[in-house]
């Protein structure tokens, strides 16, 4: 199981991951567009450039990633950012899912395959703390 920071911005997410890239002397890696996505869910226009995903491998052991909100999502500093865990199997995602969004806690998206390969929801505990849980099925044969 590994336990990553997602970052949110309003539009300047590629501006900060090119800075970051500049800061941790590495390339980004899985840089989707919000239009790159328009066949899988409704985009807004004002989106359509915004990134959906990117990530930066700033270690061995670390992955910095991040993402720009939606034109109709309001951002403020203090909720721009998520704990991201990446489950060992769909079983563990769902378990892990099912705690964090109870007994207070509030479900965003359901656990589900996605259409970029993944297994994900995502939801906020008890507490305010956003997550993202996601498992990779090409992983999960590999025992990673």
């Amino acid at each position: 199981m590994k336990l990553m920071i997602y970052l949110d911005f309003d539009g300047t997410c590629a501006q900060a991951f090119d800075f970051y890239k500049t800061v941790f002397k590495c390339d980004t890696q899985d840089k989707t567009t919000y239009a790159m996505a328009k066949e899988h869910c409704k985009i807004d226009p004002e989106d359509a450039s915004r990134l959906m995903h990117i990530s930066l491998p700033i270690s061995k052991e670390h992955v910095l990633m991040g993402r720009d909100s939606r034109s109709t999502q309001m951002l403020t500093v203090g909720n721009n950012f998520h704990l991201m865990l990446h489950a060992d199997s769909k079983v563990h995602a769902d378990e892990i899912f099912a705690a964090l969004s109870s007994d207070g806690g509030s479900v965003h998206m359901k656990m589900k395959d996605q259409f970029w390969g993944a297994y994900y929801g995502t939801c906020t505990d008890r507490f305010g703390v956003h997550w993202m849980i996601h498992h990779c099925h090409k992983y999960e044969d590999q025992g990673e």
